[in-house]
């Protein structure tokens, strides 16, 4: 292994910050059976893409999540259809093992396109630093995507619910 390639795994693991072993060993393919499945995006969805600072792709899984919620129940809200409610847990289902399967590679761009070493002529510490402030993890932003996502839902039902009642009044 060249130099050049160890100091990129460092700048990239200095991007990365948390959990940096785990993605270390996705991206220069030392991988175990379990890491070709990402359980962070598997369970989290659109909140590890915020948390990951992927806010492009966490902001369009939000809102195609929105929409297929709307879609869903502006069918018919009070629909007791088993198809109905089969067919959008098969949706989520669906997608969230297709965003476990791909998140790693997704990442694996991310971090690729944002890490760069800049040919002007700047110390290797400034070059750390700018992988650390512009890397990492944004706990805060993930925390305000799953109350979005788990109490914006509810809310919603109940006021599509709550329309749905005034006009059959």
């Amino acid at each position: 292994m060249t130099s050049d390639s160890l100091y990129m795994q460092k700048f990239v693991e200095a991007f990365i910050q948390r959990n940096a072993r785990y993605y270390m060993r996705v991206f220069y393919g030392k991988l175990k059976p379990t890491d070709y499945i990402n359980f962070g995006a598997l369970f989290g969805g659109p909140i590890w893409l915020f948390y990951r600072k992927m806010y492009l792709f966490g902001f369009c899984l939000s809102l195609y999540q929105l929409c297929e919620f709307l879609f869903f129940r502006s069918v018919n809200p009070f629909s007791d259809s088993t198809a109905q409610v089969n067919v959008q847990l098969f949706a989520r289902a669906f997608e969230s093992i297709m965003l476990a399967v791909f998140a790693n590679t997704i990442y694996k761009k991310h971090v690729m396109k944002k890490v760069t070493i800049d040919s002007i002529k700047i110390t290797e510490s400034q070059q750390f630093y700018k992988a650390a402030k512009y890397g990492g993890t944004n706990i805060p932003l993930a925390l305000i995507a799953f109350a979005i996502k788990y109490l914006a839902e509810p809310v919603l039902m109940v006021y599509l619910a709550y329309l749905l009642y005034q006009m059959q009044s």
